[in-house]
């Protein structure tokens, strides 16, 4: 693998080779970015900018973009969706600055999402673990995981309950 960086010390290409080593010509990943404009600026500063990951372009010529909807998201620099040629792949909900609480797939074959508190908790108990997790298709639960934890934090038990096997 080669990583080639900006000014900034943002990866913009990754190359890699399995059969030698990397080439200028061996396939390359590219990372695009985009300055934003923050939406909170100190005393005296009128042109404060940072930058998000815009693009990420594949080999093969898929290109996937970074959505950040909404003056919280953009501000944050959190994205709120991935999706390219028309298509969106994924979308988050947040908790706070940067918890994600729920991830939907919207191109998955009656859409898939992913919650965290299925039972309209945040799905995570004080130290942040996770301890109420569902994965449901069309609305209906496919899987419900919940977790218990020990006082110094191993996962005691993880029990589905969905119904189906925590196997499957």
């Amino acid at each position: 693998m080669k990583w080639d960086y900006d000014a900034w010390g943002d990866v913009t290409r990754t190359r890699q080779s399995h059969s030698g080593p990397v080439a200028v010509d061996s396939p390359a990943v590219w990372y695009g970015y985009g300055d934003v404009a923050s939406p909170v600026r100190g005393a005296g500063e009128t042109n404060s900018v940072f930058v998000q990951t815009q693009t990420v372009s594949y080999p093969a010529g898929a290109v996937l973009e970074y959505g950040y909807s909404g003056a919280v998201n953009s501000g944050l620099g959190r994205p709120s969706g991935v999706a390219g040629g028309g298509t969106t792949y994924v979308a988050y909900s947040y908790l706070g600055s940067s918890t994600i609480v729920s991830v939907s797939h919207p191109a998955v074959a009656g859409g898939l999402t992913l919650d965290y508190g299925a039972t309209g908790s945040a799905g995570l108990d004080r130290l942040g673990r996770v301890v109420d997790q569902k994965w449901s298709v069309a609305g209906n639960a496919a899987d419900e995981f919940r977790y218990g934890y020990d006082a110094a934090g191993n996962r005691q038990f993880r029990e589905n309950t969905a119904g189906r096997s925590a196997g499957q």
